[in-house]
């Protein structure tokens, strides 16, 4: 009972949070259908975090939750580019860079791959929805990692690849990746997914990260926000979907996984990484017809990278 009542006090806080921060967020109907979303992130970092402790939030978009924590208590470093199609549309960058600037978060509007961190200054760190958007994980982590302080709190939410819809999806026919007319009719850069994960591909990309303690779960966030914005007859599907896919926790939409950074972490190196690279990519050794050396192909794939 004294472990719900202390569920309930913490749900209250962050729903006063979500209320004070919808009230001055310059996109409205934006945040209404996110409220679990909000409060499952907001009360894994209350009880884990504590309050005035600096957090950075990497691909925060327009800041909504962003906002939500620095009204809790917490204080808000906030990366984005601030370049995916809407942001770029009229003066809605202006507003974000506003809002960021009125809720006392201090924006970096700049891709993280040219943002100079500096290191061990962060108490946690996020990255929501942003980790299936990145070509490659391992540095964005390793970049990440490195600005917090031993000790801290690396929470990641992203999609899971084997939720319920997805399944369902291939076993009648359908793609479980983005929608074609997402990708075919696409201008300028895409900022679609690029890969998906399971909890069990992102258990091992945070254990290789040299993280420890870490924890996950699965809700249904997205099918909550779907219930929120559904009516009549779609809204009762979306609900008989939301039971029968709680009923089996990996079927659920959304993976939430953590972990802590340790003393003696240490980044993932090009060279490490191309020594277990090899493992998966065969060519690698089988056409080295010059026996060219790793170091000498490490620098091509930089440079193949930065082109990118």
């Amino acid at each position: 009972m004294r472990l719900r009542w202390r569920e309930n006090r913490l749900n209250e806080r962050i729903y006063e949070a979500f209320l004070e921060v919808k009230k001055e967020f310059p996109f409205k109907g934006y945040m209404e259908c996110k409220l679990r979303k909000y409060l499952v992130i907001s009360s894994l970092i209350l009880k884990s975090v504590p309050l005035g402790s600096k957090i950075l939030d990497v691909g925060c978009g327009p800041c909504d939750l962003t906002a939500i924590l620095a009204k809790l208590g917490y204080s808000l470093t906030a990366i984005d580019d601030l370049r995916d199609p809407w942001h770029l549309m009229g003066k809605n960058r202006e507003r974000i860079k506003n809002f960021a600037g009125e809720m006392g978060i201090e924006l970096i509007n700049e891709p993280i791959e040219s943002v100079k961190l500096e290191e061990n200054s962060f108490d946690a760190a996020l990255l929501i929805d942003i980790l299936e958007h990145s070509l490659n994980p391992r540095l964005l982590l390793n970049h990440v990692i490195s600005s917090l302080k031993h000790g801290a709190l690396l929470l990641i939410e992203t999609p899971n690849s084997a939720a319920l819809v997805k399944r369902i999806r291939i076993l009648i026919g359908k793609s479980n990746y983005p929608s074609v007319h997402f990708i075919y009719f696409n201008v300028g850069a895409y900022r679609g997914h690029v890969r998906e994960y399971t909890i069990s591909e992102l258990k091992y990309m945070l254990k290789v990260s040299g993280l420890t303690g870490i924890k996950a779960k699965l809700t249904n966030t997205e099918t909550y926000s779907l219930i929120c914005e559904s009516k009549g007859l779609k809204k009762l599907i979306v609900n008989l979907y939301n039971l029968a896919s709680t009923s089996i926790p990996v079927f659920r939409d959304t993976i939430l996984i953590y972990g802590k950074k340790p003393k003696n972490w240490r980044p993932i190196d090009d060279l490490t990484a191309l020594q277990n690279l090899k493992k998966y990519y065969s060519h690698l050794t089988k056409y080295n017809l010059d026996n060219e050396p790793d170091d000498i192909l490490i620098d091509k794939l930089r440079v193949s990278r930065e082109r990118s």
